[in-house]
């Protein structure tokens, strides 16, 4: 058995992302194929980019699970019920990983029934390992949630996740139960955007605060500003399904308060995103309440986003935040009127 450790504590809440606790079971006697996927695993967990990579690892999968399983890819016959889970989930990571390499929606289902079967195999015995299958589950499905626009799919995201996080403990797991929770909390903002529903926002309330009574700032300070700023952009978007102006303006102290890790020095891509989500809270609250103030606070919010974004070439993000600039500024001149 080998496991591969990466510098993200957290990578099993990113999709194609590897945890501590995945294995790759290899035979003494491994053949080509076993060897080939081997490799793309190992390339799969490291930090490659980019399409002309993907194409590349592609070359060294089985293009589907039936396939990995006859070519030996996965030598299920050399392997315990449990050692065949274990590869089946990291099948499903390389699959998660080239979905994003070459941009091709069929490497997520792959992902997915990899995953699923993996989950169903799993010896009880092993709950971490269970809850890490399902983990990486949810988050390939809610991936798939997202670019399909399917609530059916969020949903089952949402259970695998729910279970996941049930099963961690936080005195022997904390960093997958904080990232659980926390990613559950993530799907459940994608289901209220979809279906503008306000008890999905309140679910996600609870999930981003189960994941914060377990997230130490000073042990873990890059997750705890991950979770403030999944919390901060949550409670944006119920302060404005509900017309809310005291959860926009919660909204806005847990994002700022987000900033106290997130600086510009140390994330500066994070830091510009925690700005453009203080900036539309700001926008909305001053629309809410014709707050000039808080629409000039807004402009200046969505300015030091956009230089960033643009610095560091982030096209879609820099159109993302000048649209929010200009409809801040419209609503500021009309307010002067």
């Amino acid at each position: 058995s080998i496991r591969l450790v990466n510098r993200w504590l957290d990578d099993e809440g990113r999709l194609g992302g590897s945890s501590i606790y995945d294995q790759i079971e290899l035979p003494a006697n491994a053949d080509e194929a076993a060897m080939d996927l081997f490799c793309a695993i190992v390339l799969c967990a490291t930090q490659i980019s980019g399409e002309e990579f993907g194409s590349a690892v592609a070359q060294l999968v089985p293009e589907n699970l039936q396939t990995a399983l006859e070519t030996d890819a996965i030598p299920q016959q050399h392997f315990s019920k449990q050692q065949y889970a274990r590869m089946l989930s990291m099948y499903g990571s390389v699959c998660a990983k080239l979905s994003l390499l070459t941009r091709k929606p069929v490497w997520l289902h792959e992902s997915a029934t990899s995953f699923n079967l993996a989950a169903q195999l799993a010896d009880t015995d092993y709950p971490v390992e269970l809850a890490v299958f399902r983990l990486h589950l949810a988050v390939v499905l809610s991936s798939m949630g997202e670019r399909t626009r399917n609530m059916d799919c969020l949903r089952k995201a949402a259970d695998s996740c729910r279970i996941s996080g049930e099963t961690f403990q936080a005195d022997e797991t904390p960093i997958q139960s904080i990232t659980a929770h926390a990613r559950l909390g993530a799907i459940y903002y994608r289901s209220s955007v979809l279906d503008c529903q306000t008890e999905s926002c309140r679910l996600e309330v609870e999930a981003f605060q189960e994941a914060l009574a377990i997230c130490d700032r000073e042990k873990w300070p890059d997750q705890w500003a991950d979770v403030m700023n999944g919390l901060g952009q949550n409670l944006q978007l119920f302060g404005r399904l509900t017309r809310n102006p005291d959860l926009m303006k919660w909204s806005i102290k847990v994002s700022i308060s987000a900033l106290e890790v997130q600086t510009l020095e140390h994330n500066p891509l994070g830091w510009a995103r925690t700005q453009n989500n203080i900036g539309t809270s700001r926008y909305l609250l001053g629309s809410l309440e014709s707050d000039a103030d808080q629409l000039s606070l807004a402009i200046d919010n969505f300015k030091g986003a956009e230089e960033v974004f643009h610095q560091r070439h982030q096209e879609s993000m820099v159109e993302l935040v000048m649209r929010n600039r200009r409809a801040a500024e419209r609503e500021m001149k009309e307010l002067s009127s």
